[in-house]
């Protein structure tokens, strides 16, 4: 019986205990009749953002009952990355509101709550399901730039509505020097201590030559 972070699916009997009811119990979970117990937060008291909180207990019901495209939001605490994905996803869910009536942002804290569906372990999780096919799963690439600009593109190549445009502009891209490596470190200093030591030796060389020559032209004088 595996679940989630190879830990136990969890089976509630709530009948007395007895062995009628232990045997009924061992069989109905072997024909696949039970239903498992989802460990869920509560209802949150206020869901009127321009994305909504779907928990473990009401998961399948309103994906169920959703006829839009979703784009999910799967996080936990502890998160590194989460932060900031959550302030591009809710910025975007804002933003689209308005114009994109059939795309449904969801956040689910994938740490508190249970969802067959969408059985994951490893944080963050952003996943686009389109309408017309829920068997689709689309994974945006977490490890790439995170910008307003990447996820609205990720959304408009996979939404199965008709699109309406805003404007998102493009992030500017900033040139960053390869960092050298330190054996490339320990190369240029070397470079650099011979290159100021044959400095000093053209130098040393050119006094002496020009002391012989002066040597070579007092004794001229003398002759």
């Amino acid at each position: 019986m595996k679940s989630k972070g190879d830990g136990l699916e969890k089976y509630l009997m709530n009948k007395r205990v007895s062995e009628e009811n232990l045997i009924k119990f061992v069989d109905d979970f072997r024909a696949g009749k039970l239903k498992k117990l989802l460990k869920s937060d509560n209802e949150p008291k206020y869901n009127d953002e321009a994305w909504k909180i779907w928990i473990g207990r009401n998961f399948e019901k309103n994906y169920r009952e959703c006829k839009a495209d979703i784009l999910f939001f799967f996080w936990t605490k502890g998160c590194n990355n989460c932060p900031q994905l959550n302030k591009i996803f809710q910025r975007l869910a804002i933003r689209l509101e308005k114009k994109n009536k059939n795309l449904l942002f969801v956040k689910v804290d994938g740490g508190n709550n249970d969802v067959e569906e969408f059985d994951y372990v490893d944080f963050p999780k952003i996943v686009f399901v389109p309408a017309n096919d829920r068997t689709q799963r689309n994974f945006y690439d977490v490890t790439t730039s995170n910008s307003e600009y990447s996820f609205y593109h990720f959304m408009k190549d996979h939404s199965s509505f008709p699109w309406v445009e805003i404007d998102v502009p493009k992030p500017i891209e900033r040139k960053v020097e390869k960092q050298k490596s330190e054996e490339e470190q320990f190369d240029d200093e070397l470079k650099k201590e011979l290159k100021e030591e044959n400095v000093k030796v053209e130098e040393q060389v050119k006094e002496e030559k020009e002391d012989v020559e002066a040597i070579v032209n007092d004794e001229k004088i003398d002759l």
